[in-house]
């Protein structure tokens, strides 16, 4: 049998291979993931149309959040009741708003390190890079001015890196044995040869030059919110944008225990050339979020779109088949799933 975890992240061209080798072997498939979080990048849907063609298996429970009141909230926001778990969230003081934004990032860094000095396990979450490379470098003069990083420096695309640094890598390399996601502490850097050690959960590594300067290692105070899928944490601090959507907030703000927090701005920014700059949405940030997070991202399979456009063209002649293929499956025995919440196929 073959587990695919995190399944709803998995591409077609991911998973047809995948699926091919198991028929020719004989093997079982089992998808487990979450139709309601992150969606694939590239085409993809098939998690999403299994759980509307087959009974799944269902975790219902929710064990990570402590509050009652938040796993409700959750609840709304996982099935598109956006307003309500908003609503919530705001009469429980979660949603944090300010003048600017950079009033709003900083806000977010000065309680990151409330949360951290407190011995408090937390994290901020942004959609954007360039956000999460801002909250990194101001969560990082916390750090700097409370002595926590010390030591030679290590310049990498304009950050500087020292013994006592958090860092997350980026790229696998099996060779050094380190992975995507992997998350260290730096022991100590070698500015003269640009080299590091660091510490992760499975010990002591050294990353080389070429690793270091492809860009391949980032600080981890602060990330996206697809790294941070599957992490569990105390506290998770979001940045609301408006190119949020349903499944990345829901991500985002079901990764802490004791509290999830989103930040906006509160009021837009003055438009001071009416004349030639294009019309923008002036109303205040926090409504422009509101609004992102009730966009879709989830994706469907091609076949259920060419099923839609001809019912009895190839689409809707593979979709039947399909059908007919997965209602066989429903008197197999079903496999264990072990999750906080989810499901499997």
């Amino acid at each position: 049998m073959i587990v695919v975890d995190e399944a709803g992240m998995a591409g077609t061209r991911q998973l047809a291979p995948l699926l091919d080798a198991a028929e020719t072997a004989g093997a079982k498939v089992v998808l487990v993931g979450d139709p309601h979080q992150l969606p694939e990048i590239e085409a993809g849907g098939m998690l999403n149309a299994l759980t509307r063609l087959l009974d799944p298996i269902t975790l219902a429970e929710n064990r990570r959040q402590h509050e009652l009141w938040e796993r409700d909230a959750l609840a709304e926001l996982r099935t598109g009741d956006v307003d309500a778990a908003l609503d919530t969230y705001q009469a429980h003081g979660r949603l944090v708003t300010g003048p600017h934004p950079i009033v709003v990032r900083q806000t977010m860094a000065d309680d990151w390190w409330a949360a951290r000095h407190a011995g408090e396990q937390v994290v901020m979450l942004a959609i954007r890079r360039s956000d999460v490379d801002d909250l990194n470098g101001r969560a990082r003069r916390h750090l700097e001015a409370a002595g926590v990083v010390h030591g030679p420096a290590l310049e990498i695309d304009e950050r500087q890196y020292q013994a006592g640094d958090e860092i997350i890598c980026l790229y696998n390399d099996y060779r050094l044995d380190v992975r995507n996601g992997d998350r260290a502490t730096i022991e100590a850097v070698d500015s003269d040869h640009r080299t590091m050690r660091i510490r992760t959960a499975a010990g002591l590594r050294t990353l080389p030059a070429e690793y270091l300067d492809a860009g391949h290692v980032a600080h981890g105070y602060a990330t996206t919110i697809h790294k941070a899928q599957g992490a569990t944490v105390d506290h998770s601090l979001v940045l609301g944008t408006d190119d949020l959507y349903r499944q990345a907030g829901y991500v985002a703000l079901s990764r802490g225990r004791t509290t999830n927090t989103l930040y906006t701005v509160g009021a837009p920014e003055p438009d001071l050339d009416l004349t030639h700059a294009p019309q923008r949405d002036n109303r205040p940030s926090a409504d422009l979020v509101r609004d992102a997070l009730h966009r879709d991202a989830s994706k469907d399979l091609a076949v259920e779109s060419a099923d839609q456009r001809d019912d009895w063209g190839i689409g809707g002649v593979e979709r039947r088949r399909l059908v007919t293929e997965l209602e066989a499956l429903k008197d197999l025995p079903p496999p264990a799933v072990d999750d906080d919440f989810g499901l499997g196929l």
